[in-house]
């Protein structure tokens, strides 16, 4: 057995590094495995199980402890289990760990789409314009996140700086992540999106708007990369926890694994595209203008959408109405 069990990183600054320390980090965690593995094939060939194990950083095993963790962690929904033909008491317990009581024999809902799948009638609409909204969300987002720095070194930022851009771009995001989902059931899931759609269009011109200002602070460039984050990641968020409330249990995952993937290839086409645009004469303002299309393009797929989840009051009046008929 061999076992490739060696690496090496560098805390210098990329920008300052020489070639030699560059070959040299890839002599030891690209070219030794390589060679040593060339080296010991006689032995392996010779050897009754013969294995190469080539180990790899911590980082990279953290999904597949994560999902062990939820695997065994979170619990499965009643509905599909009862689909399933799973024991009644399984479904009695998870409903008592959720404060229900449930005794007798469990009987699921019929199936909304029919065994039409994803994109069968009633979610068609719904369907499409998830796939929409995420496309352009994700472009938008990983647009910013690929080009910030060259945005901003550009703008005279010194490329530490420029990095940090990222930074405070994610940061922000993820405070207004917060922000919108305590919006979302006092507002409604359609209300808040397009709110911050709106946030993320108006924010993206400021930032544009500051980086052609003769004379403007790094303070105030960095107001408008954090303002732009706050909109466009909050958008990202949002979409998915609006995929869970449009597609019904029967194809929930299936719904948010399609959107997601239609998403990825937006975020593909971002790296390209939008490297192609900055290389464009007024490259900058063509890039800013990609962007706004992208969350204008990410609105629509929103108001595409025809089974956003009711607000609080509405869910209660609706709970009202049903209890009363009963």
């Amino acid at each position: 057995m061999l076992i490739n069990n060696v690496g090496m990183s560098s805390q210098e600054r990329f920008d300052e590094r020489d070639v030699a320390s560059i070959r040299r980090e890839l002599g030891v965690n690209l070219l030794s495995p390589l060679v040593l593995t060339r080296l010991a094939i006689p032995l392996l060939r010779a050897a009754p199980d013969p294995r190469v194990i080539t180990t790899v950083s911590l980082g990279g095993i953290m999904p597949l402890v994560l999902a062990l963790i939820m695997l065994r962690g979170l619990p499965e929904s009643p509905i599909f289990l009862a689909r399933k033909g799973v024991a009644n008491d399984r479904i009695a317990v998870l409903l008592a760990k959720a404060g229900g009581v449930f005794t007798g024999h469990f009987v699921p809902p019929p199936a909304i789409v029919g065994g039409g799948g994803v994109y069968a009638q009633p979610l068609t609409r719904s369907a499409i314009g998830l796939g929409i909204a995420f496309f352009a969300a994700m472009l938008a987002l990983y647009a910013c996140l690929s080009w910030i720095p060259v945005l901003l070194s550009g703008a005279g930022f010194p490329m530490a700086q420029a990095i940090r851009g990222a930074m405070v771009f994610n940061l922000c995001g993820v405070f207004a992540s917060f922000a919108a989902a305590w919006a979302v059931p006092r507002l409604g899931s359609l209300a808040t999106l397009l709110l911050v759609c709106a946030i993320a269009l108006i924010a993206t011109c400021g930032w544009a708007w500051s980086l052609h200002v003769p004379g403007a602070s790094a303070a105030a460039i960095l107001v408008g990369v954090g303002a732009a984050g706050a909109g466009i990641v909050a958008l990202q968020v949002m979409l998915y926890g609006l995929a869970a409330s449009v597609f019904p249990v029967d194809c929930r995952a299936a719904g948010i694994g399609y959107s997601a993937s239609i998403g990825r290839i937006g975020a593909i086409s971002s790296a390209l595209g939008a490297g192609l645009v900055l290389g464009l004469p007024a490259g900058t303002a063509l890039f800013f203008t990609m962007i706004g299309v992208a969350i204008i393009g990410t609105a629509l797929g929103v108001a595409l959408v025809d089974r956003h989840p009711p607000t609080r009051t509405m869910a209660r009046m609706q709970a009202g109405m049903a209890k009363s008929d009963a």
